[in-house]
């Protein structure tokens, strides 16, 4: 989606910014040039369920403007953030004459379903603490940088233990009491207020791939 830059105007975000609210119209998706997006919903009873973490080259909002219906969920930067926006119609006439472009969009489709699938089976069959868990090996995943001599995954940025919280789909004081236990355990450190995962992580080779 790297072509992005060459459809619209970017649009700087700063940190917290609500880029849009679930219910919006959906007019346009967008594609991260730098910065991280949150998106997320907001139960019933207020809480917030993040559903993905999204930084540079990812694409969001794109949904809305396949299908027509309004925003499925909330959008927010999490950091100062660079933005592409492009709106139905330039998606529209791109889409039709780059069908690499189409593929793309049907893979990012796919990841994110396959995505739900697995936030929902965590939801129902894993107790607090494997959700937790789960959280920290996704995020040293995808939001990690590895360390010299195999020490461990350094997260991109420092998260709070509220937005570890929505990410587990738990309670802040659950997140409290398991990073306790994780680092009794030496799974997990603290370099200054970012956090350092020592065991596995999804993109270890060591780790089943699913499929």
């Amino acid at each position: 989606m790297a072509a992005g830059d060459r459809l619209g105007v970017p649009q700087h975000c700063t940190a917290g910014e609500i880029i849009f609210h679930e219910t919006d119209p959906g007019d346009a998706m967008y594609v991260i040039l730098s910065g991280l997006v949150k998106v997320s919903r907001t139960t019933e009873d207020g809480r917030q369920k993040v559903l993905a973490l999204l930084a540079e080259g990812d694409f969001f909002g794109e949904m809305a403007l396949v299908d027509g219906g309004p925003r499925s969920a909330e959008a927010a930067a999490m950091e100062d953030t660079v933005l592409v926006s492009i709106r139905r119609k330039d998606f529209q006439e791109w889409i039709t004459a780059n069908p690499t472009v189409a593929w793309g969009v049907i893979q990012g489709l796919s990841r994110r379903l396959r995505a739900a699938n697995d936030q929902l089976m965590e939801a129902t069959f894993l107790a607090a603490q494997e959700r937790v868990v789960q959280t920290l090996r996704r995020l040293a995943g995808s939001h990690g940088e590895p360390l010299p001599g195999g020490g461990g995954r350094r997260l991109e940025r420092p998260f709070t233990q509220e937005e570890l919280a929505q990410l587990a789909g738990t309670a802040r004081e659950t997140v409290s009491r398991v990073l306790g236990r994780l680092q009794d355990m030496g799974l997990v450190r603290w370099e200054g207020r970012r956090l350092i995962w020592l065991g596995q992580t999804e993109e270890d080779p060591t780790e089943p791939r699913k499929v």
